[in-house]
């Protein structure tokens, strides 16, 4: 089980380094298409303006993405045990990255805290797809008692109602 600094320190890893040179990308990008516009403006340029304004529209909506998946992987992160399997399965591609970076070495405290709550992750995720399976078992177990004693249970529901069962 992660420490509770280990999880702190893997979201911190996995939030600060990707997500936020995602976003200090995305944000110098929207500074230039700003300037192009701001240019275009001044020039007169009416058509390069409105493009300009197309491309930030579609630059912030790339950047809120970022930032909710960011928000979406911290929430997951402390709240693993009500996570949903597409987050904890998010989470997991998400710290099999980073420890493929060669920015993390391998035995430092990064590492160790992205392998812990590496573990927890795949741990949850095993517990969920476990119960589902359960589930589909006592389904299966069901269906087939209902296919294999069908006929009886025609022949009781006939007895008890007066009529006769068809056989099938």
């Amino acid at each position: 089980m992660a420490t509770r600094e280990q999880v702190y320190k893997a979201t911190i890893l996995i939030n600060s380094e990707q997500a936020q040179n995602n976003i200090k990308k995305l944000e110098s990008q929207m500074q230039e298409v700003e300037k192009r516009r701001d240019k275009a403006l001044s020039e007169g340029k009416i058509d390069v303006w409105r493009a300009a304004n197309k491309e930030i529209d579609s630059i912030n909506k790339k950047l809120e993405k970022q930032r909710s998946i960011a928000l979406a992987q911290t929430e997951t992160i402390e709240n693993m045990s009500t996570a949903k399997v597409k987050e904890l399965r998010s989470l997991i591609a998400q710290i099999n990255k980073e420890l493929d970076s060669p920015h993390i070495k391998r035995g430092s405290e990064e590492w160790i805290a992205l392998v812990a709550v590496l573990k927890d992750a795949k741990t949850e995720l095993k517990e969920i797809t476990d119960a589902t399976k359960e589930q589909e078992s006592a389904w299966e177990k069901f269906t087939g008692f209902l296919n294999k004693n069908w006929g009886a249970i025609t022949e009781i529901f006939g007895a008890a109602t007066g009529g006769k069962a068809a056989r099938v």
